[in-house]
């Protein structure tokens, strides 16, 4: 999950603050547990969607959080090395007049992006 500029904080305070939760943990590493509770929550929930969607089983591997800044290079080289393609999904988080937006990457391989398509494949063809 991609969190812009002061997003991890807003979403920490979103997930903790309003909750009355004061947990015994440094922020940094409290950040980190935040992000990934939520990722993984987005994540299994739109696997879950894709998953119903397409009357099929999908797996994933658990997210992964980085605390530093990525650049579009970087990000490029990501996906390069990984000889794979991102599928991006915008999320927004809303609690009263609060707002935390980010960006949740998928990054699929070219063995899972032609098993995407084919399942795609087979959903319009069902469904025509």
């Amino acid at each position: 999950m991609a969190l812009p500029g002061r997003a991890g904080e807003n979403l920490m305070s979103l997930v903790i603050e309003d909750a009355g939760f004061s947990p015994d943990m440094e922020v940094d590493k409290l950040r980190l547990e935040v992000i990934l509770e939520v990722s993984n929550i987005v994540i299994g929930a739109c696997m879950g969607q894709f998953s119903s969607l397409l009357e099929t089983s999908i797996s994933y591997n658990p997210p992964n959080v980085f605390l530093y800044q990525i650049t579009s290079d970087r990000f490029r080289e990501h996906i390069r090395a990984k000889g794979s393609e991102a599928l991006l999904i915008f999320t927004k988080f809303t609690e009263q007049e609060r707002a935390v937006t980010g960006y949740l990457f998928f990054f699929l391989s070219d063995r899972c992006l032609d098993w995407v398509y084919s399942e795609v494949d087979r959903f319009l063809e069902l469904n025509t």
